[in-house]
């Protein structure tokens, strides 16, 4: 199996409704770290954003599962806009992991616009990146087969559970990978 992800960043300051508070942080990675273990996936891919992106690619890394980092455009640029904008010590944790997945060309940086539609598009690669993997592995690509229906590509959603007013594009994550025939799962931010 591959796993795609997508997730909610941590919140800013004072944020209202709360939907990834700083608090819960060390709470998702773990359940994120029991769901890899549980799964065994043979790789993971998403962006880098501080919250869901970084929690997962740390998960990841503690249980041994390739992990593929896919950014919309430069990295320090995304670093900046996606990362060190919020409270945490994300900064160190996205360039530990920038410089750690670069060496094994396991990072993809496209060149996107620094807007909504940058953003999507990159979940569109992500997806596509995952389809690829999941192909060379051998699996069907559709989240279907064997016993537990985990077999080929499956979407991990990090959320809290409803939508965002306006822009939400872990819901449009969501909503492309079922239109893609992906399974779906999600972990919440708040429980």
């Amino acid at each position: 199996m591959v796993i795609v992800l997508a997730g909610r960043r941590i919140d800013k300051e004072g944020a209202t409704p709360p939907r990834f508070p700083l608090r819960q942080a060390a709470v998702v990675e773990k359940k994120l770290e029991a769901f890899f273990r549980e799964h065994r996936p043979a790789a993971i891919v998403c962006s880098g954003a501080c919250g869901a992106d970084l929690l997962a690619l740390e998960a990841a890394g503690k249980t041994g599962v390739r992990r593929r980092m896919i950014l919309p455009f430069d990295g320090q640029r995304f670093r900046a806009l996606s990362v060190t904008d919020r409270p945490g010590d994300w900064g160190d944790r996205y360039d530990r992991l920038y410089r750690e997945l670069s060496l094994s060309n396991d990072v993809v940086v496209l060149d996107l616009e620094e807007n909504e539609e940058g953003f999507l598009e990159c979940n569109r690669a992500i997806l596509d990146e995952g389809e690829t993997l999941a192909r060379m592995h051998g699996e069907n690509g559709e989240g279907e087969g064997g016993e537990d229906g985990l077999t080929g590509l499956l979407a991990l959603l990090v959320l809290d559970g409803s939508p965002k007013k306006g822009s939400d594009v872990t819901g449009a994550f969501g909503k492309e990978a079922i239109a893609r025939g992906i399974k779906v799962e999600e972990i919440s931010t708040l429980a």
